[in-house]
């Protein structure tokens, strides 16, 4: 059934906004109630609008689109993890899960699983495949965001002679939007988290590499190809340790879980783990202690020039490095307020990010990115 323009304002307001109330979309679409009443008897009747089952009001509940109209799939690709969400085209969460796999799977194989996952999830919510819309697919690696390609370094190894972006596209035959996990998690808690209410948040991961990530009026500043973020190879030191991307003294030699595995194994003569590690920093060790001390001022420094970059509003640390017993954001944030220029310095706000591994938020910002995509809206609307 063609849909008439009246029908698509209601539908592409629901996209927009989300749930809805009946007055409200009144007061958007700028209609009477009596046309609310009317266009929502008829997209019910196709089964495409209906009530949210999923709010906790008592009495009336907002309206919501069906998967009738179509679903969305974030699919996300962390360090030994792939995490698969499932949306309606109002944001509502369907099917979320993480799935673990192995360090060593190759590239290939981590497509395949992938695309397992989304079937298996499809599969599991009773919805034909004929109603997926379209792919948010986030690598941890750099990938350029229109054509896919992950280009031949060191430093992306992992995702070595694969196209994920066609990978998928073929697979599925779907428009398939590409991003990086990290710059995802930090529009996730720029959104929802730690950032909310502020317009320009940077966003840091610090795991096995590190990423940055401006979340500006709360889209990604992902760079003309998809390149923004490698904070983690930004150069501290040009005589520094040698990185996985040909130069010396990255950032990541020295604020990294290797980076610190290293030098935590040179000081004692032994390899140390970073899970040993934590516990040393933990039982406040003074090896550990001083290691931690030495990354936070190296990090800190970085920000400095962040901050006279592009003087964010708050910075909001995460990843696995700050989820360890150490007052980071107290400690960068004193020393930001200490050597960034005073307009800068003087308002900085460091955060430590709320969201953590198991939390559903990345996916849903890959949902959200979506639902902003024209491309997606009027897919929706011409099927």
């Amino acid at each position: 059934m063609p849909l008439s323009n009246s029908e698509q304002r209601f539908i592409q307001t629901l996209i927009e906004n989300g749930p809805t109330y009946r007055a409200d979309l009144s007061r958007i679409l700028n209609v009477s109630r009596t046309t609310i009443t009317n266009l929502t008897q008829t997209l019910e009747a196709a089964n495409l609008v209906g009530e949210d089952s999923t709010a906790t009001q008592n009495l009336k509940k907002p309206l919501t689109l069906t998967t009738e109209l179509g679903i969305i799939v974030s699919l996300a690709y962390h360090f030994t993890k792939v995490e698969t969400t499932v949306g309606t085209l109002c944001g509502n969460i369907l099917y979320h899960q993480l799935e673990s796999y192995p360090l060593d799977l190759t590239a290939q194989q981590r497509l395949l699983l992938g695309a397992t996952k989304i079937k298996e999830a499809l599969t599991q919510l009773a919805i034909p495949l004929s109603k997926l819309l379209g792919i948010h697919l986030a690598v941890d690696t750099q990938s350029d965001k229109t054509t896919g390609k992950v280009y031949s370094s060191a430093a992306s190894k992992k995702w070595h002679d694969v196209n994920p972006k066609k990978f998928f596209t073929h697979t599925f035959n779907v428009p398939v939007y590409i991003e990086n996990t990290a710059r995802l998690q930090g529009l996730a808690e720029a959104t929802w988290g730690a950032g909310t209410g502020s317009n320009n948040v940077y966003y840091v991961h610090l795991s096995h590499g590190v990423t940055g990530a401006q979340i500006l009026n709360g889209a990604i500043m992902a760079g003309t190809r998809g390149g923004a973020g490698e904070l983690g190879h930004t150069v501290y030191s040009w005589s520094g340790p040698l990185c996985s991307c040909g130069n010396r003294g990255c950032l990541m030699q020295y604020v990294s879980i290797p980076a610190i595995e290293r030098d935590a194994s040179s000081t004692l003569g032994k390899s140390m783990k970073y899970a040993e590690f934590a516990q040393h920093l933990k039982d406040r060790l003074p090896l550990a202690l001083d290691i931690m001390e030495r990354a936070m001022q190296i990090l800190s420094q970085s920000l400095v020039n962040i901050c006279h970059l592009l003087d964010p509003e708050v910075i909001i640390l995460g990843g696995e490095i700050v989820e360890i017993d150490y007052p980071f954001a107290e400690k960068v944030e004193l020393y930001l307020r200490q050597h960034a220029l005073p307009l800068s310095g003087t308002q900085i706000i460091i955060r430590e990010q709320q969201f953590h591994g198991e939390d559903v938020a990345c996916g849903k910002a890959g949902i959200t990115s979506l639902r902003q995509t024209e491309e997606i809206i009027q897919l929706a609307l011409s099927k």
